[in-house]
């Protein structure tokens, strides 16, 4: 491959990439844009198997008006997920029913919840995102999440490290990190955005799959755009900007040899952890290199196992799952159409749980969520019915490395406001797309269109292609952005943008 220059450079192939291409070929047909993908596909963090099961994102909510379009205009749709029956909870080596709004605890232990509840739902209510409230926001941002737990229901008796694990358990699922490894102010953030704890859990922001899977949704955007625009097994080594007029990308082939393109805009619609790992010349600006440095991915493996028959069902049950000893934190029925033409569970081994199970053997794994599937529904067929189990580690996706989204460490999000880690440099010139970039709908297949589109508009905003109108001005919504919507009615539903 020769050198060459293009109009539009956009580093990455995952929904907020291909988006902001087709955004641009949508207001300007003959466009000169590239795309440059590390791997040998599209999609990212979205993987639709040969079977069209999805590996990694899947979940869509009533209000994804932009993934919901984009299914749409691809010529499919989005189907409501089963959830008829009961819900099953499997904390302290116990496993029961949940059907109420509290878990299944204890009068003591649900008080604790109740009352963790409150203080959380009054932390957010209080908070402004102004420089009144500066030390109170720091001191929030350096408190972790399992702190302020420890803080606010202390003692070792079983009702409280009880409830404490609840709720630990419901943000963890969200971030796929442990609770001491993100701070309350994420947390507080999170509840004021979504008006509270009850409206959080009255959320439908998970309620519906696309049909034919969600990577496959990427891969039908993809072949909609003119052939040849995705260069795959292209992973970016440097990317060199003093030149005021253009910017310069080095690219690494799959044989070793490098070559450069040249480009007057370049677009990163990359994970920020993937971002710091490219070589820029002059370097990127210190609140740039520090926050994404402090912003690590989530660890998330992705399980589904197939039954010969949907035996849950059968018993009434929904398939939602909830524990908190693991390997699997929570499940879910995860038929693929309406009808479920195969009758499965999928269940998710996050955040603190990986590194334990990250060690095992795919054999030690699958007997190990097997065995707890047969606890936690009380039902032997889980081993005995098990028709095949599948299993996708997403540490081990080099251009990823984890799932679902990156997450400000404790004492990060202040320190580093949204609006400078993704505003633009090198005189707008190099831009910043992917999900983490958006302002709604963060770490969610529409948050990453929603980006890709808008780096798109405001690409053609600056060539004077749009009018001025158009242009994005980034805004900070507060660190909330970042923890994953609805946390507590995970607990007994199950996440997954990303996975």
């Amino acid at each position: 491959m020769t050198d060459t220059h293009v109009n539009c450079l956009i580093i990455g192939a995952g929904f907020s990439g291909l988006s902001c291409a087709n955004e641009i070929l949508k207001h300007k047909k003959d466009a000169s844009v590239r795309v440059l993908e590390a791997s040998d596909r599209v999609g990212g963090r979205c993987l639709t198997d040969s079977d069209g099961f999805d590996l990694g994102g899947r979940y869509v909510g009533c209000d994804q008006h932009h993934v919901l379009r984009l299914a749409q205009e691809m010529g499919t749709k989005a189907f409501k997920v089963y959830k008829r029956g009961e819900s099953r909870f499997f904390f302290g080596g116990h496993s029961c029913a949940w059907e109420e709004e509290l878990p299944p605890l204890s009068l003591t232990g649900q008080k604790h919840v109740r009352n963790m509840f409150s203080q959380l739902d009054k932390m957010a209510s209080s908070l402004k995102y102004d420089k009144s409230q500066a030390s109170q926001l720091h001191a929030l941002d350096n408190m972790t999440f399992h702190d302020w737990c420890l803080r606010t229901c202390p003692g070792e008796d079983s009702d409280a490290r009880l409830a404490r694990s609840v709720l630990e358990n419901a943000f963890e699922g969200g971030a796929c990190l442990d609770a001491s490894q993100f701070s309350v102010l994420m947390v507080a953030a999170q509840i004021k955005e979504e008006g509270g704890f009850r409206k959080m859990m009255e959320g439908t922001i998970e309620d519906h799959k696309i049909a034919g899977g969600m990577g496959n949704l990427c891969v039908r955007l993809w072949k909609s755009l003119p052939v040849g625009l995705v260069s795959f097994n292209s992973p970016v080594v440097s990317v060199e900007h003093s030149d005021p007029s253009k910017v310069s990308v080095t690219v690494r082939k799959p044989d070793g040899a490098q070559y450069k393109i040249t480009t007057d805009y370049l677009v990163l619609a990359i994970p920020p952890n993937q971002i710091i790992k490219i070589q820029f010349q002059p370097t990127l600006p210190q609140m740039k290199a520090e926050g994404w440095t402090k912003m690590p991915i989530g660890k998330v493996i992705k399980t589904i196992v197939h039954y010969r028959t949907a035996w849950w069902r059968q018993c009434g049950l929904s398939g939602e799952g909830t524990c908190d000893v693991g390997p699997v934190s929570s499940s879910a029925d995860d038929h693929i159409v309406e009808g479920n033409a195969q009758p499965s569970l999928l269940g998710f081994i996050n955040g603190r749980l990986v590194a334990q199970w990250m060690s095992a053997s795919y054999e030690a794994r699958k007997a190990a969520v097997l065995d707890q599937y047969a606890k936690m529904y009380q039902d032997q067929r889980a081993i005995s019915d098990c028709v095949c189990y599948k299993e996708k580690i997403w540490m081990e996706e080099p251009y990823i490395g984890g799932g679902y989204t990156c997450i400000p460490m404790p004492g990060s999000s202040v320190q580093h406001p949204f609006e400078e880690l993704f505003a633009p440099i090198a005189n707008d010139r190099i831009r910043f797309a992917g999900t983490e970039s958006s302002e709604h709908m963060s770490g969610y297949v529409d948050g990453a269109i929603k980006a890709g589109e808008r780096e798109g508009r405001n690409v053609l905003v600056v060539q004077g292609l749009l009018p001025k109108s158009e242009y994005h001005n980034y805004k900070d919504p507060g660190p909330s952005r970042l923890i994953r919507k609805n946390p507590f009615a995970y607990l007994c539903s199950c996440f997954g943008y990303l996975i």
